[in-house]
């Protein structure tokens, strides 16, 4: 109850507990494990051994027949261990035990180290309690002198319901998934606006007609190069052999004849 292990750790567990009678250990559904002993007397004796937790849960054991539906089962009570804190030790005995705890719950038994008081810092008792009841954090009773004695009352297990996954042994509001579900949300990405390049290049211009960029870079005028002519010098000495031929030409024209020619 209120516990989903692997199948391996169980199958460990079992093995642990029960040792070589245990043959396999299968899953049924969520939380839901079949175990096939040797034999039926083994089984039984198994089922007859009293009360099995697992990491401080209530294991609840029936033997299996193929009429029953595990699934539809509804279980409305279970045990749990407690502690009382604050009551002395002449009151450790298992009746009066049995008749301060009967208030929270029907009293089971008590642990052997109490039995024993091989450990004096509180005594330990298992009783069975509902789903619907309330879980006192303390309870008093009334000693021999009239006075009420006050005990602080520690449950190792709470058979509480979540009603976020449906577990056991915690609230609603400690529940893991919910917090996961929460922090989620928190770190939930939001798509932020598309901004347009023209808009990331909006000018503003003040009151004498001036525009400021805000974005991009500024083109200054006075930086820009000023393209110059390139000539080439094989040019040049073409001219200027067409301006000597013009003035071969000219003075083999113009003039006096020759005085030779009479």
């Amino acid at each position: 109850m209120g516990a989903n292990p692997p199948l391996h750790i169980l199958d460990g567990f079992a093995r642990r507990m029960w040792k070589e009678d245990v043959v396999k250990v299968g899953l049924i559904a969520r939380g839901i494990f079949i175990i096939r002993f040797q034999n039926m007397e083994q089984r039984d004796k198994v089922l007859q051994g009293g009360y099995i937790f697992f990491d401080r849960k209530p294991v609840v054991m029936k033997p299996w027949n193929p009429i029953d539906d595990f699934y539809k089962e509804e279980i409305t009570s279970v045990p749990t261990w407690i502690q009382l804190k604050g009551l002395d030790i002449k009151y450790w005995r298992e009746k009066s035990l049995f008749k301060i705890v009967g208030q929270i719950g029907t009293p089971l038994q008590v642990d052997n180290i109490t039995k024993h008081r091989d450990r004096l810092m509180y005594p330990r008792v298992l009783i069975e309690v509902s789903f619907a009841q309330d879980f006192p954090a303390s309870i008093s009773f009334t000693d021999e002198f009239d006075r009420d004695i006050v005990l602080e009352v520690k449950y190792e297990w709470l058979p509480l319901v979540c009603y976020s996954c449906s577990g056991l042994g915690h609230e609603t509001k400690q529940c893991r998934n919910k917090i996961i579900e929460k922090e989620t949300e928190k770190k939930q990405w939001v798509p932020k606006e598309k901004v347009t390049k023209m808009e990331t290049m909006v000018s503003k211009v003040d009151k004498e007609g001036f525009q400021r960029v805000e974005k991009g870079k500024r083109i200054d005028k006075e930086a820009i190069p000023v393209m110059t002519k390139v000539t080439n010098r094989f040019g040049i000495l073409e001219s200027q052999e067409q301006e000597v031929s013009n003035c071969h030409m000219e003075g083999g024209g113009g003039g006096d004849p020759s005085t030779s020619n009479g």
